[in-house]
């Protein structure tokens, strides 16, 4: 008896078997082909528009334009969004 954990992942509505990765000849997972993402990524326009905002924040504290409690304030908020957004991507995902 092995003792070694054994975890399936097949998905029994697909019927179709997962790829096999290319291995080298020690083994080892050969990475050197095209590999894709298990989601979709952030998109460079969605980065550059995160970016602006957070430019725009900080530039709007340093001039004054906000207060730092507006300011901290946002910050919250944006954590809070880092901080859920990938709990709500997977149930987005899982639906």
């Amino acid at each position: 008896m092995s003792t070694a954990l054994e975890v399936s992942v097949e998905d029994e509505s697909q019927p179709e078997a997962p790829k096999v990765q290319p291995t080298s000849r020690d083994g080892y997972p050969n990475f050197s082909g095209n590999l894709s993402a298990a989601s979709v990524q952030m998109g460079n326009e969605e980065a550059a528009a995160l970016q602006q905002q957070l430019t725009a924040l900080s530039t709007a504290r340093q001039s004054g334009a906000i207060t730092e409690a507006q300011y901290q304030s946002r910050l919250v908020e944006l954590r809070k969004l880092a901080a859920q957004h990938g709990a709500d991507t997977q149930k987005a995902i899982a639906n």
